[in-house]
């Protein structure tokens, strides 16, 4: 997987406010276990077998004037394995307009990853 001047998305914001497993606003204890993905007790948990994990490449472009630092920060540390890798591009904005070398440099960082991972020849 790879993020390059990633969003988070606003999706985010309503995972983060919304929380299904609560029955009652009134009472965030009352919750329904199927729903809660964090109790033990939860029978619908997702498989965390190494077969479905990853490799993930994030990139920060530290001038990004799209999306904040702390989105890649939060993408990198999301990612729950140690098969990850962050890299940053110092001075590349969003779209890279004007950048040539910067874009270069980004290039190089996801063709070297790539590469080395043996998903390119």
């Amino acid at each position: 997987m790879l993020q390059l001047a990633a969003h988070v998305s606003r999706a985010i914001t309503l995972t983060e406010w919304l929380d299904p497993s609560i029955r009652n606003e009134l009472d965030p204890d009352d919750r329904d276990v199927e729903l809660d993905p964090y109790d033990p007790k939860n029978p619908n948990q997702p498989p965390y077998t190494d077969e479905y994990l990853v490799p993930v490449l994030v990139i920060e472009n530290s001038a990004d004037d799209g999306c904040r630092p702390s989105h890649a920060a939060r993408i990198y540390a999301g990612v729950q394995h140690d098969d990850k890798e962050l890299h940053f591009v110092k001075g590349a904005t969003h779209y890279y307009i004007g950048q040539p070398e910067k874009m270069a440099e980004a290039v190089a960082i996801v063709a070297g990853w790539l590469k080395k991972k043996k998903l390119l020849d």
